[in-house]
């Protein structure tokens, strides 16, 4: 089984890119998607460019701590009804009561998280092991590309290029009949963006977007997922 590590940057991402190949414990392709430009269109740059079964997305700035990650993804990945696996998660996913209450999009909220991140404690649970679970954080987001495949892959020009890119991922795998796992990977998340070293205007880029800006890109994101998978929120682990 073959993985292809795919970094979206507007820059920075050198020292996520050293930590990846150093405690990878077998040699992978690496492509660095350093343009300016919608980060939905780097995922699927990243998924027409490469040919691996498995295509491994980390945010520029996902700083990986621990030797042999490589090995306990790929180790998940054996079990062909494992879809999605990543270094953090969630057990649910969505308000129980999405569709019978009038729309707030905090109703697509995430809860019950964990990861092994530096600051674990700060955003939920540690856990060091490996569990089924709702949903993802982009910050690494590792796929099977077959899913892509059966989805037509990533919605561009249907969804902001910006925002719920994680969400539609894993609700996606759910509809699909695929599992989400977590794997407690030592990491750390710096800044919990992708907008690069400060270089990298993302509020002017965000006003040339169809979108206008990013506050509308996460508004309309969010009511896309809403209507788009009503058969599947909300979703329940454990």
């Amino acid at each position: 089984m073959n993985m292809s590590i795919c970094i979206p940057s507007t820059g920075g991402h050198e020292e996520a890119v050293e930590l990846l190949d150093k405690h990878s414990t077998h040699p992978h392709e690496i492509l660095v998607l350093d343009y300016e430009g919608g980060y939905l269109e780097k995922l699927q740059k990243g998924y027409t460019e490469t040919q691996s079964e498995i295509i491994a997305y980390f945010h520029s700035d996902c700083f990986v701590r621990e030797s042999g990650w490589d090995d306990r993804v790929l180790s998940e990945f054996r079990d062909q009804s494992i879809g999605i696996v990543a270094f953090n998660g969630a057990l649910r996913h969505g308000h129980p009561d999405i569709y019978k209450l009038p729309y707030d999009y905090r109703q697509l909220a995430r809860s019950g998280f964990i990861s092994n991140l530096s600051d674990a404690e700060a955003h939920g649970v540690r856990n060091r092991g490996e569990m089924d679970v709702a949903v993802v954080d982009s910050f690494s987001l590792i796929i099977r590309r077959e899913l892509l495949d059966r989805a037509g892959g990533w919605p561009v020009g249907t969804y902001p290029p910006n925002h719920v890119s994680d969400y539609w991922a894993c609700l996606m795998a759910h509809r699909l009949g695929y599992r989400v796992r977590f794997v407690g990977v030592a990491c750390e998340h710096t800044s919990g963006g992708v907008r690069g070293n400060g270089t990298f205007d993302y509020p002017k880029w965000a006003a040339t977007t169809n979108w206008g800006s990013d506050e509308v890109m996460h508004r309309e994101g969010h009511r896309l997922i809403y209507e788009e998978f009503r058969d599947v929120l909300p979703v329940r682990i454990g």
